[in-house]
């Protein structure tokens, strides 16, 4: 069991409180009296990720895994498993929330020290099949002459065999938050393509990041395929927009996201900020929905902070992106 809070920002810079719940069981039964020959084992498990203060951001994701065990002789073994697991926020559950997969795993033991181990694990998900290899060694150190010789009588003890490698991308809160969102309705569709194309830009200096960028959120399940294409066209017309297309240049120095913290103590955070020398920068900042003055007034927050650092604030550009892209010199 583990239970666990996390506070930090969104890409808006509201605060954000997450709360994680994780239990998992894990039985193991020998066939046939012996457990040092094949034993099956079963693991169910529940996951549930809830952000405060965050609308649309409820993860919870029971599963199920099973498997069998075999010890070939005293050297090689094995294991295959299946799972099922579904992945929703429980307000609207359809197939492409459930994923299947499975997977096996072989042991070399080589010596009491030493033993080797590979294998592969796929699994089917919305954006696709996601399969990878297993490929590791156990080592020990020291010798084993102090050891008890096993009786006849602990036969029947049953040791864990399951060894199960998932990335630990897979355990952040993003995993199907937000790609499982259909963009239904527009109140959801402003917030989450917001939201995204932020979370996209900050990883972008030039054009030649987009398609890594993209990839990496949908390998991490951060948006689906029909996302990506449409974030993909959103910031290409950024990147490409004759008004900014400069600030894009591999000769430019760009800091994304980067914190400020003013003589004040307060912390800043501008989305862009892109130096065409050492003393001279361009404050850019992505907004979506109407123009307010408050975003004017955010900028120029920014430009005081740099400019008590020493920089000269060479221009301010507030960067609208709805329907069309639209740029506001401030």
């Amino acid at each position: 069991v583990n239970v666990q809070r996390f506070t930090g920002e969104d890409s808006q810079g509201f605060d954000i409180n997450t709360n994680v719940f994780e239990a998992s069981l894990l039985v193991g039964f020998p066939l046939s009296g012996d457990s040092d020959k094949n034993t099956i084992f079963f693991r169910p498990s529940y996951h549930q990720r809830i952000l405060e203060n965050s609308p649309d951001t409820r993860l919870y994701k029971p599963e199920f895994i099973a498997g069998l065990s075999h010890n070939i002789n005293d050297t090689w073994n094995y294991r295959v498993f299946g799972l099922v697991r579904l992945a929703s926020d429980f307000e609207m559950i359809d197939s492409n929330h459930y994923q299947y997969g499975g997977g096996a795993l072989f042991t070399y033991k080589q010596s009491d020290n030493l033993s080797y181990k590979f294998g592969a694990y796929a699994r089917k998900q919305p954006e696709g099949v996601l399969a990878f290899p297993f490929l590791g060694l156990d080592y020990s150190f020291g010798k084993n002459d102090n050891v008890i010789p096993k009786k006849d009588s602990e036969k029947n003890t049953y040791h864990q065999q399951l060894f199960i490698s998932i990335p630990r991308k897979e355990h952040q809160i993003n995993i199907l938050t937000k790609s499982g969102l259909l963009w239904d309705t527009s109140q959801k569709k402003a917030i989450e393509k917001g939201n995204l194309i932020h979370d996209v830009m900050s990883h972008i200096k030039t054009q030649k990041d987009i398609s890594f960028a993209l990839s990496s959120m949908l390998d991490t399940g951060i948006i689906n395929n029909n996302q990506k294409n449409k974030l993909s066209t959103v910031v290409m017309s950024i990147v490409t927009h004759p008004k900014l297309k400069s600030y894009y240049s591999e000769k430019k120095n760009v800091f994304n996201e980067r914190d400020i913290i003013t003589s004040t103590g307060l912390n800043l955070r501008p989305d862009r900020l892109v130096f065409t020398n050492k003393q001279e920068v361009t404050i850019i900042d992505y907004k979506s929905g109407v123009q307010q003055k408050q975003h004017e007034a955010q900028l120029q927050t920014y430009q005081n902070a740099l400019e008590d650092m020493g920089f000269n604030v060479y221009n301010k550009l507030l960067v609208y992106i709805n329907d069309t892209i639209e740029i506001k010199e401030v």
